[in-house]
């Protein structure tokens, strides 16, 4: 107590002065931004003097901030090193209750029939049918227990019977009438040892229908779990769309086992498939649907390896790929001439060597190449296909089989349909992943289908250095500067190399300033200023070098200057000055170093006038 009193008391000493510290701090930081001070400049005191000169304000701001900054450092660590005076706390002692001894009871037996006993509470689940699917766990309190009906004394070792089970069972059993079970009470134990109360095992039986804690368990609502599921395995996904689509009629099945015997007979017997189970299916998925792309692409594989579909059905148009509000979603129909052939392909896609099958849809789309740009275009083209034939999507299988059959305008709007299904669902990745299979099957022949596709990479993948340095590349050569501004503003934010940002921010910042948007434009001066400082600095005796790095400090101190902001152009042609007037000395015969010395040194004065 007395340490955790001393320790509150130096915290809260520290804390003011931590929060003078941190007042003071936020004014320097304030004044250096905002009076622009020629932090670029270092220690050089002429252009401090002059900065204090042309702005007394901000300076004297900073130099009440640096006293304050000094004051709560020291009393910071002053108030944290000085211990505090301890304050004495009282402690009351503890009352010790002496017991009472019991009164003396008669040392003679007195006869008292065992009917009469009072049985130990027993727990038991009871169901509350007002509303359904609600449980609670009650215990009975011995007091309000009334007496139990005089019966023949029970056997000491009578097995109880069991409570009906927690577990839900997949399927009701036949109705039974509703029977009163008595369970009979445990055997008092003597009354110096502590009564206990023993656990009812459970038993996994089948429950009675009749009974109300039975059907308040089958009640298929949110409120019937009694434990948190686990976690979804493939394993579970398989059973729950086999029992989704062979569900027995519960007036004619009643175990598990009779399940598994009427499945039995229905794979040996000759007799053709249920046409109902797909579209039970399918109303089951728009009940439940399906929470992500991964448990739909689990089910779908495990129908097809089962073989429980006949034919290759799409079930993507009755899935919800995320939880997001359903949607009516359009089934596309194939052309009649065309869809034996597209069924055929993708029921034989698993059954052939992928190898084979992705060199034959090679084979079959490099046909529509024209000569002077199949090479180029099959490296692209066999790694897209690849990719699309071990998609195990049904739509993306369906655009395999049309792209092998030589459709490839089939297999592209296909495609494309999954793509944007993919965006709207909130799934860049994969609808990004689509879109580059879609420009490689364009790639030397559609130039215009091919470029629409990588723009949409573009904008859903903004990680992808590689296509947004090619847009540019394409948009350079063809003079649309339009288009090319929010690549490079993407560019700008993964590329790290070096030369590739020098080449970027410089466009950046002349379409920014074409464009008016001179903030933009000041932001990527800046970063352009830094970067041909540290090249300059790394080779100081380059010319070259340095009179780029001063032309950049000039720009920025102009661009500064358009924006209205004064004191931050002011120090930035002093910069320039000091930079042209060095090269200026080191070559005398030079006269554009020397008028560009004469004229950023003019900017300067005139703006610290």
């Amino acid at each position: 107590m007395d340490m955790a009193a001393h320790k509150g008391h130096s915290r809260a000493n520290a804390g003011l002065f931590i929060g003078i510290a941190i007042a003071a701090g936020a004014a320097v930081a304030f004044a250096l931004i905002n009076g622009g001070a020629p932090l670029s400049a270092g220690f050089y005191l002429p252009d401090w003097i002059n900065w204090v000169r042309i702005t007394p304000s901000m300076s004297g701001l900073l130099a009440l901030g640096l006293v304050g900054l000094l004051v709560g450092i020291v009393g910071t660590v002053v108030s944290l090193m000085t211990p505090a005076r301890k304050t004495p706390v009282k402690r009351t002692p503890a009352k010790t209750v002496v017991p009472t001894p019991a009164p003396a009871v008669a040392a003679a037996p007195v006869a008292v029939p065992e009917a009469a006993e009072t049985p130990a509470p027993v727990a038991q689940l009871v169901a509350d049918n007002t509303r359904k699917a609600s449980l609670r766990f009650e215990a009975p309190v011995a007091a309000a227990a009334p007496p139990a009906p005089v019966s023949a004394a029970p056997e000491p070792e009578a097995p109880t019977q069991p409570l009906p089970s927690a577990e839900i069972i997949p399927f009701r059993p036949e109705p039974t009438p509703e029977t009163a079970e008595v369970v009979p009470p445990e055997p008092v134990a003597e009354a110096t040892e502590p009564a206990t109360i023993a656990e009812p095992a459970v038993d996994e039986t089948p429950a009675i229908s009749g009974d109300p804690i039975a059907a308040a368990l089958l009640h298929a609502g949110p409120e019937a779990r009694t434990e948190p599921e686990a976690a979804p395995d493939i394993n579970s996904v398989i059973h729950s769309a086999m029992r989704f689509i062979d569900r027995p009629d519960p007036t004619s099945v009643t175990s598990v086992e009779e399940v598994h015997a009427v499945r039995t007979q229905e794979v040996d017997s000759d007799a053709p498939p249920r046409a109902a189970q797909t579209e039970s299916l399918s109303e089951r998925m728009h009940e439940a649907p399906v929470g992500s792309t991964a448990e739909y692409k689990a089910l779908s594989e495990a129908l097809a390896d089962n073989n429980t579909f006949e034919d290759a059905t799409p079930l993507l148009d009755s899935v919800v790929l995320e939880t997001t509000p359903a949607e009516a979603v359009e089934a596309r129909e194939p052309a009649p001439d065309s869809e034996p052939a597209v069924e055929s392909d993708v029921a034989s896609l698993n059954a052939t060597d992928p190898q084979a099958e992705i060199a034959r849809a090679l084979t079959a789309a490099l046909t529509h190449w024209p000569d002077a740009t199949r090479d180029i275009a099959e490296g692209e083209l066999h790694v897209r296909l690849s990719q699309l034939y071990h998609d195990n999507a049904l739509q993306s299988r369906e655009a395999f089989a049309r792209i092998a059959q030589g459709d490839l305008s089939g297999g592209a709007a296909v495609m494309a349909q999954e793509a944007q299904a993919f965006a709207d669902a909130r799934l860049p990745e994969k609808a990004a992943e689509l879109w580059r299979i879609y420009g490689a099957l364009h790639m030397g022949r559609d130039d215009t289908a091919a470029m629409h596709a990588y723009e949409q990479v573009s904008a859903l993948d903004t990680a992808d250095g590689n296509i947004h340095m090619y847009l540019i590349h394409r948009y350079r050569m063809a003079n649309e500067t339009d288009k090319m501004l929010p690549v490079i503003g993407r560019a700008l934010g993964v590329v790290t190399d070096r030369d590739t940002r020098l080449d970027l921010l410089t466009q950046y910042a002349e379409l920014t300033q074409a464009g008016g948007h001179l903030g933009h434009t000041a932001q990527a001066l800046e970063e352009l200023s830094r970067i041909r400082g540290e090249l300059s600095a790394e080779d100081p005796d380059n010319l070259q070098k340095r009179s780029a790095h001063a032309i950049a400090l000039a720009k920025q101190a102009q661009v500064r200057e358009l924006l209205g902001e004064g004191p931050k152009a002011a120090p930035l042609y002093q910069h320039a000055h000091r930079v042209f007037a060095e090269l200026s000395a080191r070559v005398p015969d030079h006269a554009g170093l020397k008028a560009m010395a004469e004229n950023a040194r003019r900017d300067a004065e005139r703006l610290s006038a």
